[in-house]
């Protein structure tokens, strides 16, 4: 089938079922790579702390507690920080496949699936010409398949932004109104998803199309994107779990506003890396090492061109770019920063590179098949090695540390005194967690962990296994005895 203009208007891919898309080998051959590297030793290691343990708690506690509204990582303790569609898909995996580490991680593996899928999606738009490379690309740099394997909002993240774009590439490449309307409902309804899964940060994408749509295309070409139906319907769904826990609890509408959004742009409250030359050494190793091992083909082939520009009328490369550093300056900007934030970009990277090796590479070649069956088997050696280190975030090895110690079943729940909580134990021991401190700050208190006084952990727990580092003991004695003694005293008061 000859090579199509990616700026064109060629027809609806769904409606195409004879074009390249739909051929099955190359459909079947990505499906299969895609499954392989999703699932290979998904469940092969424990819960890494500390993000790991607290989305499985809380995943766990909705299923125990049945309150599928208030995320908590303790009965006592909600959990606001993310919105609930990460614990909704842990929980719901858990309750279908059982209780292991397999089926915890089993939501990102299809996420990751269903994501390398919109890619090709895409490809057929952007790249044409090799519809399935960008795909492959995604699929088999180390930065998408090895976050597969973490429990965390990043993957579903990506999945959600991945199907927003793809509709908005398929409307724009749409020669029909009504197909073109539909593919932005179906944008919208992807954001609000994307909100639902990490709140604001899952519209970034949505500047850079709206850049697009209004500075690169013509008039006559643009999409009428802010309809008001499909406005109001991500509205609907963007907000609908907010608009429940801020009507039972006002003041979490301060909480998100400001703990959530404004001091993670604007201030290092959040202690995530906030220093101004932060995203250097947080995002530039991960955007490389993630890359790998397309990154440095395709920079050694773009180098090997005698002249390369972006031509103006080159729409595509335009969208790229803006769908790449646009959510990437705001990365950098902000004062909150983790490795995984900026794991949705490795989509456009990974369809930047295809762009430049679809005229580059003889994918024929027996090096290339010999390159492309090699790949996979590195990648899940890589996912199966952290199941064989000893790892001191273990949640799993610490709770066999705890069954060869202790007689679980005497106690009802774990407190970390003045130490990291494995949040992993409410998964493996089904047993409550809690963080005690000696006094409170307050960042602590509306911050990533619910925290409470020691004093008041002793008043108020019964048969409570306290776990901490070797140094705290005495002061924990000391506050133990001095906590006995009042309440000895009230009770002797009271009966009297």
């Amino acid at each position: 089938m000859p090579a199509r203009n990616p700026d064109s208007r060629h027809v609806n891919l769904w409606h195409e079922s004879g074009s390249a898309v739909f051929q099955l080998p190359n459909i079947v051959k990505v499906g299969a790579l895609l499954v392989i590297l999703a699932f290979g030793f998904q469940g092969s290691r424990g819960l890494f702390e500390t993000d790991e343990g607290r989305y499985t708690a809380v995943a766990v506690n909705m299923l125990t507690s049945e309150n599928y509204i208030t995320p908590s990582l303790h009965v006592d303790h909600p959990h606001y920080t993310k919105p609930p569609v990460t614990y909704w898909a842990i929980a719901a995996s858990i309750a279908t496949f059982g209780h292991s580490e397999w089926a915890v991680r089993i939501p990102f593996a299809i996420a990751f699936v269903v994501t390398g899928f919109l890619v090709y999606g895409i490809g057929y738009y952007l790249t044409p010409t090799n519809a399935w490379l960008p795909a492959v690309i995604y699929s088999t740099s180390l930065g998408p398949v090895l976050a597969a394997n973490v429990v965390s909002t990043d993957t579903l993240l990506a999945l959600w932004e991945t199907l927003a774009v793809f509709a908005f590439v398929a409307a724009w490449h749409a020669n029909r109104t009504t197909i073109r309307d539909r593919y932005c409902l179906l944008m919208w309804l992807s954001f609000g998803a994307a909100f639902l899964t990490k709140g604001p940060p899952g519209l970034l994408p949505l500047l850079s199309i709206v850049s697009f749509n209004y500075l690169f295309l013509h008039r006559h070409k643009r999409l009428p994107i802010f309809k008001p139906a499909h406005v109001i319907a991500f509205l609907a769904l963007a907000s609908s779990w907010y608009v429940i826990v801020i009507a039972r609890e006002p003041a979490l509408w301060r909480y998100f506003a400001g703990y959530e959004f404004v001091d993670r742009i604007f201030s290092t409250r959040h202690n995530r890396n906030g220093e101004w030359y932060g995203a250097l050494y947080v995002y530039v190793p991960v955007l490389l090492v993630g890359t790998l091992p397309w990154l440095p083909v395709a920079v050694a082939k773009l180098r090997r061109r005698k002249r390369h520009s972006v031509r103006r009328t080159d729409l595509t490369s335009y969208f790229l770019l803006l769908w790449l550093f646009l959510p990437l300056s705001i990365f950098f900007l902000a004062r909150s920063r983790l490795p995984l934030y900026v794991l949705p970009l490795f989509v456009p990277l990974s369809i930047l590179m295809a762009r430049i090796l679809q005229r580059r590479l003889e994918f024929s070649s027996r090096a290339w098949r010999t390159f492309i069956v090699i790949l996979p088997a590195v990648i899940l050696a890589l996912k199966a090695y952290p199941a064989h280190i000893d790892y001191n975030k273990d949640a799993r090895a610490m709770a066999h540390a705890i069954n060869l110690a202790f007689d679980v079943n005497d106690y009802d729940e774990i407190v970390f005194y003045e130490t990291t909580p494995f949040y992993g134990l409410v998964f493996y021991l089904d047993k409550g967690v809690e963080i005690v401190r000696r006094e409170i700050n307050e960042s602590e208190v509306a911050g990533l962990y619910e925290t409470q006084s020691l004093a008041d952990s002793i008043r108020h727990s019964v048969r409570t296994l306290y776990l901490m580092p070797p140094g705290t003991a005495p002061e924990f004695q000391a506050t133990l005895q001095a906590v006995e003694h009042q309440s000895l005293g009230t009770i002797a008061n009271v009966r009297h």
